[in-house]
């Protein structure tokens, strides 16, 4: 078992009807020959080939496919904020009452988290899924939330520009190397005491960057940034392969797809009914 209370099913095994999901709303983690995981799957249809009982819930991918897309967005994410001038730094976001100074500063401290986990002994497993991490639990109730607000304004306003700009740099370009040399099924914990693997917790880190990177460039009044690789690794963990239908049926590009994905951008009922059915994985967020 490579998830808590998960299944595994290989990709590549006949189905014969003897596999753990058998029930509408099964889940399990479709591996590969040599065991690796590969997407969360789920039953929604009994009968027939394992094609045409599962759907994939969500990609789940690879060490170096995200390093890479790690290594883009943050390096994305520097280049733009370097080019911004003075009075952009205090222009509101979408997560009032930070600005940009003080979403950056958020982003840069949850970026660097990745550097702390693994100065820490592996825990034991097994580690939660991707989407777990987002559970709706304490870790979002209010006082939380605030600690959050107010942690990332104290940070912004205990640095110049310069100074948080070249933190934020060292600590991603640290990251970047450190995890080139650590297997992704190593485990880590979290700040919220999930264990996870390192390649996991790497996809929520893409996330933060993905998502706040967006916040930024639409507080600057900029054509957002995001890279194609941190979109495909967002799109999988969000849709697993629906992505493209979820951006026709919406009308949108990538980061549009994610504010609707994430209530940047308010959803009809209509929206939400078609995200819902191509399986969107909604996530717990704040801000």
């Amino acid at each position: 078992m490579i998830y808590a209370g998960l299944p595994t099913i290989e990709s590549a095994h006949p189905w014969t009807g003897d596999e753990p999901l058998r029930r509408t709303g099964d889940r399990g983690v479709l591996v590969d020959s040599a065991g690796e995981p590969l997407a969360i799957v789920e039953v929604t249809d009994e009968t027939g080939t394992a094609a045409d009982r599962l759907r994939t819930v969500s990609l789940i991918p690879g060490a170096t496919e995200v390093a890479t897309a790690f290594r883009a967005e943050a390096a994305a994410l520097s280049k733009a904020l370097r080019a911004i001038p003075d009075e952009g730094w205090e222009a509101p976001t979408c997560c009032p009452p930070w600005t940009v100074r003080d979403e950056f500063a958020h982003t840069a401290v949850a970026v660097s988290r990745t550097l702390e986990m693994l100065a820490e002994p592996a825990p034991p497993g097994p580690p939660v899924t991707t989407a777990e991490y987002f559970v709706a639990d304490q870790r979002f109730d209010k006082a939380v939330n605030a600690a959050r607000v107010d942690s990332a304004q104290e940070f912004a306003a205990s640095q110049s520009t310069g100074a948080l700009l070249d933190w934020y740099d060292q600590q991603w370009q640290a990251i970047s190397t450190a995890v080139d040399d650590i297997p992704g099924d190593r485990l880590v914990i979290t700040r919220h005491g999930d264990p996870m693997r390192l390649t996991d917790f790497q996809v929520t880190r893409v996330f933060e960057l993905a998502v706040h990177g967006i916040d930024l460039a639409d507080a600057l009044g900029t054509h957002p940034w995001l890279t194609p690789e941190a979109a495909s690794i967002v799109d999988g963990f969000l849709l697993g392969t629906r992505a493209p239908q979820a951006r026709e049926t919406l009308d949108t590009d990538n980061a549009g797809l994610i504010r609707h994905a994430t209530g940047r951008t308010p959803l009809t009922a209509t929206d939400r009914a078609n995200l819902d059915r191509l399986g969107l994985t909604w996530l717990t967020l704040s801000p």
